[in-house]
């Protein structure tokens, strides 16, 4: 029980970890930045990559492991699934885009600009 619950605080201090981390970066990021906004700005995305690593590995501990309810529970759950589906649909979509052929190419063009 109690590794129950501090796993479910840990997903959810995560998830307004990662909130936090992308207000923070969308106020720090400016057209030209000096070498110590730089700096201040890749350890944010550092502490945003971590807590999203975090996030996912509790997530799927809490999902498939066998602490807290069963996984049928959630597998069976339309809602869940519904959530999932659109949280890793915005996740890998400016990816795929980026990473795409025409993505490439429309980038060195300068015509795709990248989410910000």
């Amino acid at each position: 029980m109690t590794l129950e619950i501090i796993l479910r605080y840990l997903h959810f201090v995560c998830i307004f970890l990662i909130v936090a981390t992308l207000a923070s970066e969308h106020l720090l990021l400016k057209k030209e930045m000096n070498r110590a906004e730089i700096s201040r700005l890749a350890r944010i995305d550092m502490v945003y990559g971590l807590a999203a690593i975090t996030l996912l590995s509790v997530g799927l501990i809490l999902w498939l492991g066998s602490v807290g309810k069963p996984s049928v529970f959630y597998s069976k759950n339309w809602v869940f699934l519904q959530r999932l589906h659109s949280s890793l649909s915005s996740v890998c979509y400016p990816f795929i885009q980026l990473f795409s052929l025409s993505g490439i190419e429309e980038r060195r063009m300068g015509r795709l600009r990248c989410p910000p």
